[in-house]
């Protein structure tokens, strides 16, 4: 309001310079100037001064008061609750594990395994010493008499599936070669359904340690009614410092079993 008041103000004065301006521009100079002058002394005569402006045409307007603000948030109203202190925690020392002690394991006795027993047979009641492996059941009987004895008689036995007979007889000419013959041609007469035939010959030596006696053996073959039964033998012969003679005669199914047992019983010999 007041700003159109003072704009007001100054478009009125602003017409009242120009108008008073105008007037002596619009008269000519020259001759007219006595009517001028007195044209002037009228209206000086006759017009009232006007009034001198003044800057404020109506009441000053009061400056208006700026309104406090309001404070639109709400005062709480109580005690400040103070900040909690920090509680010291306390930490609970840690327990020490107890050391532990190794438990002595007591070392395991060790088992003693029993020495295997190695059983034998052995015939000694006629003259001379044999020693077979294993338990043996041995039959003995007597050639020239009812049971032998030092100077006659006959053993037979099974070993390891071989079927043995061994003989010892007086003999004052001892003929190796005869006494093979004899051996064979009895053994073939007894197994007259069985085909003999003769493989090999041969020596060896036995008794060694003592008598280093020599040995001469034969082998043969024997066939059965079937071709399937087939067989093998060793017979030999040898004769001791003594007067006794002897005969050994191996036989059976599986020929390498029969040599087996044949090496083993004169290795367990002793005159």
């Amino acid at each position: 309001m007041f700003r159109v008041i003072a704009r007001f103000c100054s478009i009125l004065l602003f017409i009242l310079v120009i108008l008073g301006c105008g007037g002596g521009e619009s008269s000519p100079s020259g001759s007219g100037s006595g009517a001028e002058q007195e044209s002037d002394a009228a209206v000086s005569a006759t017009a009232e001064p006007l009034p001198t402006p003044t800057e404020t045409f109506g009441p000053t307007p009061e400056a208006a008061e700026i309104p406090t603000p309001v404070n639109l948030i709400p005062t709480v109203e109580g005690t400040v609750a103070a900040e909690p202190s920090a509680t010291a925690i306390t930490r609970p020392s840690p327990t020490p594990l107890p050391t532990s002690i190794p438990t002595l394991v007591p070392s395991p006795t060790p088992t003693l395994m029993p020495t295997p027993v190695v059983t034998n047979t052995i015939v000694d009641a006629f003259g001379f010493d044999l020693t077979l492996d294993g338990e043996v059941s041995v039959e003995s009987s007597g050639l020239t008499s009812d049971s032998a004895d030092n100077d006659q008689g006959s053993i037979v036995f099974e070993s390891g599936g071989s079927n043995v007979t061994m003989l010892w007889f007086q003999e004052d000419n001892f003929d190796v070669d005869g006494v093979l013959s004899d051996i064979y041609t009895a053994l073939t007469t007894s197994q007259s359904a069985r085909t003999f035939s003769l493989i090999n010959e041969g020596n060896r030596t036995i008794d060694e340690d003592l008598n280093a006696t020599s040995v001469k053996y034969l082998t043969f073959a024997s066939v059965g009614t079937s071709e399937s039964d087939q067989a093998g033998g060793i017979t030999a012969s040898w004769k001791c410092d003594t007067a006794d003679a002897f005969s050994l005669t191996v036989t059976g199914g599986d020929a390498a079993v029969v040599q087996i047992r044949f090496k083993r019983i004169l290795d367990g010999f002793s005159c």
